[in-house]
């Protein structure tokens, strides 16, 4: 019978550190929990704010504030623009008159540069010409050297 009172009590024992351990796990895992839904509450951190640079036409001035603009806002937040396609969609957004044209050109025959922004700064499909005649030699030749943009 003290046998197995002293098997009784080694039990007991055992079985009190085996709770204890599974308290301190179980205090770990509450707090980790916490710890996740506190970061699912923060409202998310976007970066900077960019107001939207001036609509660009294709004919007069230049590209180059907009690129830089859109360049910057890639890189800043690259969250919301996480696709070669929703960079080429908001620069799209930002054309207007013939450079508009020349973008829905592009989108309207499905052209693979839609899915590439690099492709689509470089264009140099059937719409040449009509690339040519929209955005000028001068602004033609700073599009080509924007091969560093995001891709």
């Amino acid at each position: 019978m003290e046998n197995e009172l002293i098997q009784l009590h080694a039990l007991i024992d055992w079985l009190h550190t085996k709770q204890n351990s599974q308290t301190d796990l179980i205090l770990q895992l509450s707090t980790a929990l916490h710890a996740l839904q506190q970061q699912a509450l923060a409202p998310p951190t976007e970066g900077p704010h960019f107001s939207l640079p001036e609509r660009w036409n294709g004919e007069t001035g230049s590209p180059d504030g907009l690129l830089a603009t859109l360049d910057m806002q890639f890189e800043c937040q690259p969250g919301r623009f996480p696709t070669a396609r929703s960079r080429v969609a908001h620069l799209t957004s930002l054309l207007s008159g013939r450079a508009a044209e020349w973008a829905a050109a592009l989108y309207n025959s499905k052209s693979p540069a839609c899915n590439d922004y690099a492709a689509f700064l470089n264009s140099r499909t059937q719409s040449t010409i009509v690339t040519w005649c929209c955005f000028g030699h001068e602004i033609w030749d700073h599009w080509n050297d924007q091969q560093h943009f995001l891709m």
